[in-house]
């Protein structure tokens, strides 16, 4: 979706980010009021007809109030086809139980990360593990292959720190010994550097190779979950991690597809209100900050941030020539009031 803008003043200040609690209203209210009419009879000898007696009227009920609905949850697509870990194995991971392919259940997605204790990176990068886990451990399972299995223990330390759980959708076990090296996702870890992480569906193949720290899994997952098509070349797409947000929530979002061009054209991103008036032009929150990666930028708007109810955009910009500025990308989304 693009449109041309208006040119704006150049902004100086850094996007700032925020996740998701819808609360509900609820009210009752109305009774139920029947009234039998009275039965009089007139004195012999002579009969009358039997007459009755005109009820009081009811008094009228005022309705209560109308029960607000509650909002609906997100949809919940399956785009990947739920199956077992597509390896068979069998192995004694760090607490001492034997774990096979059978122990993490039939999942959409596989995350593997290759780790080491000894490695600031690989841990660095725990505190959002433990939040990917948390978010879609009903969704992915997650295999963490340790290479200092000699230091089980603190692998446990370090896991319980950062609180990423000992459930059974998290598989920790023998970086070298686990799997044969030959298989296709061990071929793709094997490039020497350590923290490295796949993403697999369960037929096997490898959908993300993620190299490096100072990833962000969650949103990388998240979009292979509920949207893969934005992580395809093509167009620049945006990716949050819902559509409907409390006031204040923390919003993650993604821009993916993002180039060399569109970072030397000044890529930016922004949050804008729609206006009461649908004559005038949507509102600049202010909240905005320029992209200077190319692939996927991952960012958040921070718990505070965006109070008011309403309905919001989020917009991806370029400026291709001086005094331009060109909408490249949106991502509609509600504080919900």
């Amino acid at each position: 979706m693009k449109e041309k803008m208006k040119s704006q003043t150049t902004k100086t200040a850094a996007l700032v980010i925020a996740l998701i609690m819808v609360f509900t209203l609820t009210a009752c209210g109305g009774s139920d009021t029947s009234i039998e009419p009275a039965l009089i009879a007139t004195p012999e000898p002579t009969p009358e007809p039997v007459t009755v007696a005109t009820p009081e009227p009811a008094p009228e009920l005022t309705p209560g109030p109308t029960p607000e609905p509650e909002p609906e949850p997100d949809p919940i697509v399956s785009v990947h086809t739920r199956g077992l870990f597509p390896y068979a194995f069998s192995a004694e991971d760090i607490f001492g139980n034997t774990v096979t392919e059978q122990t993490m259940g039939e999942k959409e997605l596989f995350f593997v990360y290759r780790w080491a204790t000894w490695c600031g990176a690989c841990v660095a990068g725990f505190p959002g593990i433990a939040r990917m886990i948390e978010q879609y451990e009903d969704r992915a399972g997650f295999i963490m292959l340790l290479l200092d299995m000699d230091n089980a223990s603190g692998a446990i330390s370090l896991l319980e720190n950062y609180g990423i759980p000992n459930t059974s959708a998290v598989v920790s076990v023998d970086g070298r010994d686990t799997f044969d090296t030959g298989l296709p996702f061990m071929v793709t870890l094997e490039t020497g550097f350590i923290p490295e992480a796949v993403v697999m569906d369960a037929q096997g193949n490898v959908l993300r190779h993620i190299s490096g720290g100072g990833q962000d899994y969650a949103t990388i997952l998240g979009i292979l979950i509920s949207q893969p098509e934005l992580l395809l070349d093509g167009d620049v797409g945006v990716w949050a991690d819902k559509s409907v947000f409390a006031p204040g929530e923390r919003i993650n979002l993604a821009v993916t597809n993002l180039t060399q061009e569109h970072r030397d054209s000044h890529a930016w991103v922004g949050i804008y209100r729609e206006p009461a008036n649908p004559n005038d032009e949507w509102e600049d929150t202010g909240v905005w900050g320029y992209i200077h990666t190319i692939g996927i930028f991952t960012s958040f708007i921070q718990d505070g941030i965006l109070t008011e109810p309403g309905n919001y955009e989020i917009r991806v910009g370029v400026v291709p020539n001086a005094g331009e500025q060109l909408f490249i990308a949106t991502f509609p989304f509600t504080i919900s009031g």
